[in-house]
């Protein structure tokens, strides 16, 4: 019996990671102008294997995978210097969130469905760790 309940969740994982690839590899271009589907397709195969090297991207910038949470349904990435992209799947929704560190930080916070149709959008104009003078330099 204990080799079916492990088995049942191994599986379950191998899924999980199956299916956080296949939203990465399938997002919209358009959502994520520095890497096309090919490039995406890439970074997680060098990913999966516990690579993770930088690739150019389409903006002449380098980006890599930061991490992988297979437990969780999130990816974590480095598309430039500045900017931070993290994909985390839910049971019904995908949420995207990327932030923007120049020198302030900006957040935007997506939710789409499995179709990539925008469900909401959340703005922050700083981040939480900045101090109260850097969010004072925005006014």
């Amino acid at each position: 019996m204990r080799k079916v309940w492990f088995i049942a969740l191994l599986l379950l994982a191998l899924s999980a990671q199956a299916q956080v690839a296949q939203v990465w590899v399938s997002m919209p271009d358009s959502l994520c102008p520095y890497l096309n589907a090919q490039h995406r397709k890439v970074l997680w195969e060098q990913a999966a294997r516990g690579v993770f090297d930088t690739i150019p991207n389409q903006l002449g910038g380098q980006s890599f995978i930061t991490a992988i949470d297979k437990e969780n349904n999130v990816l974590s990435v480095q598309l430039t210097q500045s900017m931070t992209m993290e994909l985390t799947l839910q049971t019904d929704t995908i949420v995207l969130t990327e932030t923007v560190c120049a020198p302030i930080c900006s957040t935007l916070t997506r939710r789409y469905n499995y179709a990539w149709m925008l469900l909401s959008e959340t703005r922050s104009p700083w981040d939480a760790e900045q101090t109260d003078e850097e969010k004072e330099q925005l006014f």
